[in-house]
């Protein structure tokens, strides 16, 4: 994994560090190995194919239990491609971000990112999924690093939440 030195002025910053490495993920050389990961003989293995909610739910689980939540460390804040993060099996929640965006992206779900700020002052970031994938009508919180979520749908309790964005990614090339 290469490295650099980016200084990261607020928290929209951060969305577009995410941004960059979920289209890279989408455009680089990890592309084709990503695409066999959601495929019917891994992640979605016996899961019906025009079944939106069960497909983007199996992806949830499949992240859930290959990538183990573990922080960054200090003083370092990573952001590496979702391929990168599936090799090492680990990250934090940048990390779990990158990789949900774009596997559920190369399945064409549109995606989405939100930032929150708990009444601790502690910050999260965590993907949404639009629902249904041809006619997207709502998002879903798709927090996979977040040991308080058992499920697709689940996220941090809102009456703990100070602060609260949202963000859809453009995904398009270039």
């Amino acid at each position: 994994m290469k490295l650099h030195r980016i200084r990261i002025r607020n928290q929209r910053d951060r969305i577009r560090l995410i941004e960059e490495q979920v289209r890279e993920s989408l455009y680089g050389d990890d592309f084709t190995e990503l695409r066999y990961e959601v495929s019917p003989n891994r992640a979605l293995a016996g899961v019906p194919a025009r079944d939106d909610e069960a497909q983007a739910r199996a992806v949830w689980s499949w992240v859930r239990e290959k990538v183990l939540y573990v922080p960054d460390p200090w003083p370092f804040d990573l952001f590496p491609t979702a391929g990168a993060v599936l090799d090492y099996g680990m990250g934090d929640c940048d990390c779990h971000t990158i990789v949900n965006c774009t596997l559920l992206a190369i399945l064409g779900f549109p995606v989405g990112v939100r930032m929150i700020q708990a009444d601790d002052g502690f910050w999260h970031v965590y993907s949404t999924v639009w629902l249904p994938r041809d006619v997207p009508t709502h998002a879903v919180a798709f927090d996979t690093a977040w040991d308080g979520a058992e499920d697709m749908g689940e996220e941090f309790p809102h009456d703990r939440v100070k602060n609260f964005d949202e963000y859809v990614l453009e995904l398009r090339q270039g």
